[in-house]
């Protein structure tokens, strides 16, 4: 009966001993889950950064295209690495929009086909 009592109080205890550790466990993995938390928050809330004193611009590799041929559209001075929105819009006033990523710099690259529609086109862009 010795023994067996003395067993019983070993499992009595190593089973406290779990628990309190189990207990830290789930603190210290619940405080992990809470910053974690907190910095997404930071960071998602956090304006786009742009270059000091810059301002955007756009420009395309040439003034004038044949219809039918590539634009190859530039920009500079936006947000560092964010989605910068691009819009053009033909002669008929039909928009054409999509998005590109600014690299660390605020600068980005793409392009557009144009239609086989003739006369002035116009492109705007916008980080925000």
């Amino acid at each position: 009966m010795a023994i067996t009592c003395m067993l019983f109080e070993s499992l009595v205890f190593n089973f406290s001993r779990l628990e309190s550790s189990l207990r830290i466990s789930k603190v210290s993995i619940t405080a992990i889950l809470v910053l974690v938390a907190l910095a997404s928050i930071i960071l998602l809330s956090a304006s786009p950064v742009h270059a000091a004193g810059s301002t955007a611009t756009v420009t395309t590799d040439q003034s004038d295209y044949v219809a039918g041929s590539t634009v190859y559209i530039y920009g500079s001075g936006f947000a560092y690495t964010t989605s910068v929105t691009l819009s053009v819009t033909d002669p008929n006033n039909a928009i054409t929009t999509w998005s590109v990523m600014s690299d660390g710099s605020g600068a980005f690259s793409t392009n557009y086909l144009l239609d086989h529609v003739d006369g002035n086109y116009s492109v705007s862009a916008s980080d925000s």
